[in-house]
């Protein structure tokens, strides 16, 4: 089965002979390559695919990762789309956006720096961190080291810069490898009119190496690959594989930093293809660290289960001309359970009054709709969208997108089912695109249902193999007395629609000083300066988990400098077990966690000194290692030999076997639904082996 990519577009544009800026800036997923029309497009392959075949019709397969790919297909192939063999799913990407003096501090990592009480200080020498943003200065101080001599970024991948070279094997934007060609470009390039800086002040935060004024980022010492992502021709996967194939050509370990967001598209669960992708790349050794949103303060969300009812509620919008900036409309997406369907209807309000009611539309009906309503010289428009079983998680979806000309309209979601539990989400639609800011559902009638701030963690946080961080203020110090710093209410809270606990940890993410391009047209207010090779630099504050997120990023740097044999999942049990309490959350975060701190703030001084005692499991040949022990849900084992699967066998206390089925470093098992306590596991591999081991699940 294949994604809705064609009825609205491809069959009537797939001639290829023009495509106005209209048609380009509508669908992002359509791209130019030297003169030659494509389709970004990824998806999960069966055991038919034949690459050659696709390669011999002029498609260009950029990366693969297990049954994941990325590929760009010619728009005259578009209309035969259904006739490709060994490919079960193929979607366009979603659009995904962009979400250090007290921070390093607050996170402990100044006591890392100086090696108290440690073997040595630790500052991410030999890790690299590969950035995947928006607004890159390249000539910033920041990226050099401490003595500002040495150049710290090793390559950077501007996809959006169409005059090469690009890099190998993926035929589009332009790749520049050290100092001299990267302070030749300056910059990475502007989206449009629009020069960012978010990737230079995140990379500040993560490993920025001073400025010569002392603002340290996380691992100062660190080395980084930089990539600018354009949506339009290449996807998520391009990104990591690249930059994992230019660490790997180093033999360095590699942590990634993800200070972005989307909701359009996504499953919002563990079974999206991003969720793939990480789980590959985990095995390899990548650690993925992503911020939890910033919908802690909006209402965006509800989860409805029907009992053969209805449900009604208003979708709140901008007024038109302020707000947002390039405010369009609304994106409202509600994804059920599989195998019970739902149905949605929109209906226009003048104050109390309905004035018009719409026909429901149901999964197990609809695939796309557009209408356009008009009354009195106003006019609704909206598109629908959906489906009985999407291909990944075998849920029915619809999602709407909306617009008005009437501030005075109230524009009312109605929603039935005879039962099962469906979520719904309101996210801000912009110019050519949905963003990843949520605005409230509203009861503004008796029995409707408000919004609440749950399940607005946005993907690939959501991610199982992900370190998701949610955003706090970082302590202050008035003399000898300490403050500690409360969650920010723009920090969003899990779970997933699955009910894994989202965020893992929290780091500082509001009002956090750190690095500004001095290219970007963005506003800032400008805190610090520093003169550098006869230019003024500056260095702001912003808040946001897209200043936590690289907090973590460059905290998984120290501990990988300190162990470099510890695997991700080490990494992300190593920040929850040490993360700290305090005064703000001691009384709000049980002993497992929550769904607003996680396992609470980030202790990068006690996560150095537990990884220093850890063995670290990146596979070696011949090992044969359980963990982690105690479980927390998924139990994992290295066995003698990678590729391989062995048979497991579960028993609880009293000899009753409780789980039969097999187990291998790539083939985790899920223990969900085993009670807390002390288990008895058998696992043949050669030989039968037991090992005791201890269950507990936060869930």
């Amino acid at each position: 089965m294949f994604y809705q990519i064609t009825n609205d577009y491809i069959y009537q544009e797939s001639d290829g002979k023009f495509l106005s800026q209209e048609i380009q800036d509508k669908y992002q997923c359509f791209f130019s390559i030297r003169g030659k029309w494509y389709i970004n497009l990824q998806g999960i392959t069966n055991v038919e695919f034949d690459e050659q075949s696709l390669v011999n019709q002029g498609v260009i397969v950029s990366s693969r990762i297990g049954n994941v790919i990325s590929l760009k297909l010619p728009i005259e192939l578009a209309k035969n789309i259904e006739t490709i063999t060994g490919i079960d799913y193929l979607e366009t990407p979603p659009d995904f956006r962009p979400f250090l003096d007290r921070a390093v501090g607050d996170v402990r990592a100044d006591s890392v720096h100086l090696g108290i009480e440690l073997p040595q200080g630790y500052s991410g020498k030999d890790v690299i961190i590969g950035i995947i943003d928006w607004g890159f200065d390249y000539t910033h101080p920041i990226f050099y080291d401490t003595s500002l001599n040495r150049y710290r970024i090793i390559a950077a991948w501007d996809q959006y810069k169409n005059s090469g070279p690009a890099p190998e094997k993926y035929g589009y934007g332009t790749v520049r490898f050290g100092e001299d060609e990267l302070l030749a470009a300056g910059s990475d390039t502007a989206y449009g009119t629009i020069y960012e800086t978010h990737g230079t002040h995140v990379a500040g935060i993560a490993g920025g190496g001073g400025a010569g004024i002392g603002l340290f980022g996380m691992a100062y010492d660190c080395d980084f690959l930089l990539v600018q992502p354009d949506w339009r021709k290449g996807t998520f996967l391009d990104c990591v594989e690249w930059l994992y194939e230019m660490s790997k050509k180093r033999g360095k370990r590699l942590v990634i930093n993800m200070s972005f967001g989307s909701y359009h598209k996504a499953t919002l669960d563990t079974f999206g293809i991003y969720h793939k992708v990480i789980k590959e790349y985990t095995k390899k050794g990548v650690v993925l660290v992503a911020s939890a949103g910033n919908n802690g303060n909006s209402k965006m969300h509800i989860r409805k289960t029907f009992n053969q009812d209805e449900m009604q509620t208003q979708i709140n919008f901008y007024p038109l001309g302020t707000g947002f900036p390039n405010y369009w409309g609304q994106y409202v997406l509600a994804w059920g359970e599989p195998g019970k369907s739902f149905s949605c209807a929109l209906d226009i309000y003048l104050g109390n009054t309905r004035i018009y009611t719409g026909n429901y539309f149901n999964t197990n009906d609809v695939t796309t709709f557009e209408d356009n309503i008009k009354i009195a010289g106003n006019s609704l428009y909206f598109k629908v969208e959906g489906e009985n079983a999407h291909p990944l998680n075998h849920k029915p979806r619809l999602s709407f997108t909306i617009r008005k000309t009437n501030d005075s309209w109230k524009i009312v979601l109605r929603s039935r089912a005879d039962n099962g539990t469906v979520h719904y989400w309101n996210i801000i639609q912009t110019t050519g695109s949905t963003s990843n800011t949520g605005l409230n559902f509203l009861s503004s009638q008796p029995g409707w249902e408000k919004g609440n701030d749950s399940f607005a963690v946005s993907d690939p946080a959501t991610t199982p193999y992900v370190i998701s961080v949610a955003a706090h203020i970082a302590e202050y110090r008035t003399g000898s007395t300490t403050t500690p710093g409360a969650i920010a209410d723009f920090s969003s809270h899990g779970p997933t629609t699955d009910n894994i606990p989202k965020p893992n940890i929290s780091a500082p993410g509001y009002q956090v000083l750190s690095s500004i391009s001095t290219y970007t047209t963005q506003p800032y207010t400008t805190v610090k300066t520093v003169d550098f090779k006869g230019k003024t630099y500056p260095f702001a504050r912003l808040s946001g988990t897209s200043m936590s997120g690289p907090c973590v990023t460059g905290v998984a740097a120290l501990l990988l400098e300190a162990n470099p044999e510890l695997s991700p999942a080490q990494i992300m049990e190593i920040l929850m077990k040490t993360a700290y309490q305090d005064s703000k959350t001691e009384i709000l975060i049980p002993p497992n966690g929550n769904n607003v701190w996680g396992m609470g703030k980030t202790d990068a001084y006690a996560a150095i000194k537990l990884a220093l005692d850890t063995k670290g499991l990146i596979y070696k040949e011949g090992n044969k290692i359980v963990f982690p022990n105690p479980v927390v849900r998924f139990l994992n084992y290295q066995g003698s030999k990678y590729d391989e699967v062995y048979e497991i066998k579960i028993y609880d206390i009293m000899g009753k076997m409780v789980y039969d089925g097999t187990i291998g470093a790539q083939q985790p098992i899920d223990l969900i639904n085993l009670v807390d306590g002390v288990y008895i596991i058998r696992i043949f591999d050669g030989e039968w082996t037991t090992q005791k081991i201890i269950i507990s699940n936060p869930y």
